[in-house]
C-alpha cells in the first residue's frame, strides 16, 4: 500500500519577536509569587536545605541564574496563550487574557 505524500510548508521562524505581559498580568503574576514562592522555599527545608543565601528571609534557592520560573508563550492567531511555572514546586498560573481575544 503506498503512503500518501503531503507537501510541507515553508516554516519561517519568528524573527525579533517580543512578549510582554501587561499590567494586569504582571498583577496577578506578583500576587501569585508570594505564595508559590513561599511554598517553594518551605518544601526545600523540609526536603533539601535551608536557604542561607536568602539572608534568613525565607526565599527559595534558584541557583546561581536565578532560573525559578519558566514561561511559554505561544501565539494562535486570536491571542497569545501565557503560561508561567514555578520550578521547585511545579506550580503554575495560566496568564492568558481570554477576554482580550
Amino acid at each position: 500500500m503506498a503512503t500518501k505524500k503531503y507537501k510541507l510548508r515553508k516554516f519561517t521562524p519568528c524573527k525579533n519577536r517580543k512578549f510582554k505581559l501587561s499590567k494586569n498580568q504582571m498583577a496577578k503574576l506578583n500576587e501569585w509569587l508570594m505564595g508559590v514562592e513561599q511554598r517553594a522555599a518551605e518544601f526545600q527545608a523540609a526536603n533539601i536545605k535551608i536557604n542561607n543565601d536568602g539572608m534568613g528571609l525565607g526565599l527559595p534557592d534558584y541557583g546561581a541564574i536565578g532560573g525559578g520560573l519558566a514561561f511559554t508563550f505561544a501565539p494562535n492567531g486570536i491571542g497569545t496563550y501565557c503560561k508561567v511555572t514555578e520550578a521547585i514546586t511545579g506550580e503554575s498560573i495560566d496568564l492568558s487574557e481570554y477576554d482580550q481575544w
